[in-house]
Order: C-alpha cells, then structure tokens, then sequence
C-alpha cells in the first residue's frame, strides 16, 4: 500500500490551493487553561500552515473551560468534564473522536 500523505515540502511547491483538516486531542493553552505538549503543537502546526501561501487549515480541539476562538478557522469542542478526549491508549478519558456519532461532533 503506498501512503497518501504528501512530505511538507511536496505541499510547498504544490501550485493549487490545499486544504488541511486537524482533529485535536487536547487543548490548546489559552484563557488560562493549561495545555499538554500536544495542545501546543497542534497549534503550532495550524498557525505554520496558515502561514504558508495556498494553504487553509481547520483545526478542531476539545476544552471544558475555553470559549469560541477568535480565529474563524479554529472550533472548540466543548467538554461537560475536565478530561480532555486523547488517543486511545490513553488510561485516563474514555471519550474518544472515533466513538462519537456525527451528532456529537456536529
């Protein structure tokens, strides 16, 4: 099987418009709710790829605490409890991206 995931400096010299979806497992560290590593990268990688030309992204991540993000292209999913939905090994949150129906992540 070959991967369909593109080198980032394929996406660089691409000349048509590319389109990036980011589905997060933490939250990012803003409205003094702290963030785990991963929080912080994945807002890291959403303002990078905004900062390319061509590029569009649309980042999605869980907070009990934050409100709606500034950005137009950034969602918070909002929690009823302080853990954060993570990876499936994770021995902590049972709550998981991939279990919900299109009706919760709506």
């Amino acid at each position: 099987l070959r991967s369909t995931r593109l080198p980032v400096v394929s996406v660089l010299k691409m000349q048509k418009p590319f389109l990036i979806y980011q589905l997060g497992t933490n939250n990012w560290q803003r409205e003094g709710e702290f963030a785990p590593g991963s929080g912080i990268l994945h807002e890291a990688l959403h303002n990078g790829f905004m900062s390319l030309d061509r590029v569009k992204c649309y980042s999605i991540y869980p907070s009990e605490k934050q409100g709606p993000h500034p950005d137009p292209h950034v969602e918070v999913f909002k929690l009823n409890h302080p853990i954060p939905i993570c990876e499936s090994v994770s021995p902590v949150s049972n709550y998981r991206w991939h279990s919900m129906s299109v009706e919760e992540v709506s």
